[in-house]
């Protein structure tokens, strides 16, 4: 009877711990969006909810049970395409028992034609700062799906910070979070101020015909409760509800591939294989540098710096823009931060002479603004106050605009105007001289081999020059420069440029140092963002893949 009376309250036991463990609720179409399941709001069918591990549908009216499990911390939704969360993608699991209501609302984005988003990563600040005006200008400015921030908010007073001033309702659109190795934090466990903050620590959402897997760095400053194992597992329940269809990218603070195979696993033996599923990009942080590779898999992986302080790659300050299309394939831009507006006349400079032997002046302009792109640049010549001519630049790269310009001789302005997506308009006023006769050109061989003019860049220049300085050529390279000086050796002038977003436009560029022609380019794997030197007739460049 003793026996029988342990078994039968082992039983009863075991029904009531798997009865409490059940969580019951319902996603509903919050048509007033208050965060409230009213009277005749109804219920979505086939929104996918989790509970850290397992991972259900919602019935025709709904409603979703899910059997729990022990670490159980949040009830949270994978919001559906065309949808946001109302007030929150997740709900803190108490135990009581009570039914989780989940609230969706329509988007103002429409997917349909395709879909941007934004990356801002490794913030590790407390501080407010002009990059957060320009994010938040940015995403009021152009239509935006959501911003991801892919980890590395860092302490405890950084965290208090962004869980204050920089969620969803701050910006404006949704905003969801990365745990990375600084915000694992002391307490009960690594994530748990994180957490407290930011919710759980893996989810999903569906943008367009896109699956995106938010998931947490693996370790860091203190040990987290999750193992990896837990994320593989919940891995797997998560795709088995994803549509084939769909394309899936990861977000993470670290990359977790590097070499030709997509598997991720633990040294128990559990691993998921993301070679069987549509894994088409990988997101991520953690090296505060700009860097995109295609691996051989052909996994697409994108690393962005700050946007508040550059990264130690020389790369600016920056938040990244991702396109995607209409199928879901991405493509990226970086976004540079602190720039109001800059307007540049790198050609005709102010009180230059320019030589125009046959009266056309191409006119080269810089033009960017960080929260909206230039649209339109025109440029016009006026003499003694009296229109010349006006010409329609055209876009060369991200930020150069050209054009030919009719001109005369003897001394003029030049109006150029650029207006930007936003409606701000920004002019430049240029005074120049124009004469026919051609500019006398000195280029002696190795007159500038490096930085500082030589390779090890500890020269004392003492070289005399005449004033003024006149252009002889100018010439677009087709990419973007930053951190590296142009070099003169051999009667040619070389120079490195960068590509952060493809990494297609990455080269070594040499041109005739008199005539300005094009000798030869050379493709570089990826963007050089440091000093190039010359010596004994070879150029020495590292580009960011080393």
């Amino acid at each position: 009877m003793l026996k029988l009376f342990i078994s039968m309250a082992a039983l009863f036991l075991g029904v009531g711990s798997s009865v409490f463990a059940q969580i019951e609720g319902k996603v509903y179409i919050d048509a007033n969006g208050n965060g409230i399941c009213d009277a005749g709001e109804r219920g979505l069918k086939g929104v996918c909810v989790q509970d850290g591990l397992n991972v259900v549908k919602t019935t025709d009216d709904g409603h979703f049970i899910l059997p729990g499990h022990k670490d159980t911390r949040f009830v949270t939704l994978t919001v559906p395409d065309g949808y946001q969360a109302s007030t929150s993608h997740y709900l803190s699991f108490d135990g009581t028992g009570k039914k989780y209501e989940l609230g969706i609302c329509k988007t103002s984005v429409n997917t349909g034609n395709g879909y941007s988003f934004v990356q801002i990563t490794d913030t590790e600040t407390s501080l407010y700062g002009d990059w957060i005006d320009n994010l938040k200008e940015y995403v009021k400015t152009n239509p935006t799906a959501f911003i991801i921030h892919t980890g590395d908010i860092c302490y405890e007073a950084h965290q208090d910070f962004h869980g204050h001033y920089l969620r969803s309702v701050d910006l404006g659109i949704p905003t969801y979070y990365c745990v990375g190795n600084h915000d694992l934090r002391a307490g009960k466990y690594g994530e748990e101020l994180w957490q407290s903050h930011f919710g759980p620590s893996w989810y999903s959402f569906d943008v367009g015909n896109v699956h995106y897997v938010v998931t947490p760095m693996l370790g860091g400053d203190h040990a987290p409760s999750y193992r990896r194992s837990d994320i593989i597992r919940w891995l797997k329940n998560d795709l088995a509800q994803t549509d084939k269809g769909k394309r899936i990218v990861l977000f993470n603070h670290d990359l977790w591939f590097w070499g030709d195979d997509l598997l991720f696993k633990d040294k128990n033996g559990e691993q998921i294989d993301f070679a069987d599923y549509n894994l088409d990009a990988m997101i991520y942080g953690h090296w505060h540098n700009h860097y995109y590779k295609q691996l051989k898999s052909g996994l697409h992986t994108y690393c962005s710096s700050t946007p508040d302080k550059g990264g130690i790659d020389h790369g600016t300050s920056c938040f990244r823009i991702y396109n995607a299309d209409t199928k879901g394939k991405l493509s990226s831009a970086t976004r540079y931060t602190y720039i109001d507006g800059i307007l540049t006349s790198a050609y005709p400079a102010e009180g230059e002479t320019v030589s125009v032997p046959d009266g056309k002046m191409t006119v080269r302009i810089n033009a960017y603004r960080t929260i909206s792109d230039a649209k339109k640049v025109t440029a016009s010549v006026e003499r003694n106050g009296r229109l010349v001519s006006t010409v329609t630049l055209m876009p060369e790269t991200d930020w150069g605009w050209s054009g030919a310009v009719r001109v005369s001789g003897g001394k003029q302005r030049l109006l150029v105007t650029a207006e930007f997506e936003d409606g701000t308009r920004l002019t430049k006023r240029v005074d120049y001289t124009v004469t026919k006769q051609p500019l006398s050109v000195i280029a002696t061989s190795d007159v500038w081999a490096g930085l500082r003019g030589n390779a090890a860049h500890n020269q004392l220049v003492n070289d005399s020059v005449s004033l003024p300085l006149q252009t002889n050529w100018i010439q677009n390279v087709g990419s973007n420069i930053y951190m590296c000086s142009p070099i003169v050796a051999q009667n040619k002038v070389f120079i490195g440029t960068i590509d952060d977003d493809k990494a297609k436009k990455c080269y070594v560029k040499a041109y005739d140092a008199t005539t300005g022609h094009l000798c030869w380019t050379f493709v570089t794997s990826n963007s050089i963002k440091n000093t190039i030197a010359y010596e004994d007739g070879r150029i020495f460049a590292s580009d960011a893949s080393g």
